[in-house]
């Protein structure tokens, strides 16, 4: 006896939900994924020279909990207009960014304004090895998060197929059973 699959998924709310964690587990990965292939060259990187006026400490909270630090640093370069530059705090402490202030310093930057190279009076603070090297680690344990939820949830939503298929099988045989007998009581009435 074969049951359609839509037909088990409406049933089964650990299937359902069990698939939504493989499609989030896959999206985790893809991006962990994608970002790490999307780490600039460092030729491609925006230089500019000045004297940092400003840092702040900002912390973005998430809804699930966990929140990301990161230090924006407004650059005073060659510009009319400053320039605001954003470093995680996993990459500079506290300590450092009070060091560079307020410093002649050169930056390398991404499009996004990311800095990955920060050099103060002729002293590195932040390398672009070390930038990468660090992206690259987040990004490979965002792979490896999304792997794992992945796995547990196809776990699950096998679990829910199985309980939910065998579930159905059940209620079906017992519904032939009856209709079974309904049709035997007819015969014996009718003869």
């Amino acid at each position: 006896m074969s049951i359609p699959f839509k037909f088990l998924v409406q049933r089964s709310t650990l299937l359902k939900y069990g698939l939504l964690g493989v499609a989030a587990g896959i999206g985790l990965a893809i991006f962990g994924f994608v970002s790490d292939q999307s780490m600039p060259e460092r030729a491609a990187l925006q230089k500019i020279e000045g004297e940092i006026t400003k840092a702040t400490q900002v912390t973005t909270k998430r809804r699930r909990g966990g929140e990301s630090v990161r230090y924006e640093l407004v650059v005073k370069g060659s510009a009319p207009e400053p320039i605001t530059l954003s470093v995680p705090q996993k990459e500079i402490s506290e300590a450092q960014v009070r060091s560079i202030l307020p410093t002649r310093v050169t930056v390398e930057f991404d499009k996004e304004n990311d800095v990955y190279v920060l050099t103060s009076n002729g002293r590195s603070v932040l390398t672009y090895e070390g930038s990468v090297k660090n992206r690259q680690a987040s990004n490979a344990s965002m792979e490896i998060i999304g792997g794992v939820i992945s796995a547990l949830s196809a776990l699950l939503a096998a679990i829910g197929f199985w309980w939910t298929k065998r579930k159905v099988a059940k209620e079906m045989a017992e519904w032939e059973a009856a209709q079974a007998g309904q049709q035997q009581n007819s015969a014996q009435a009718a003869g």
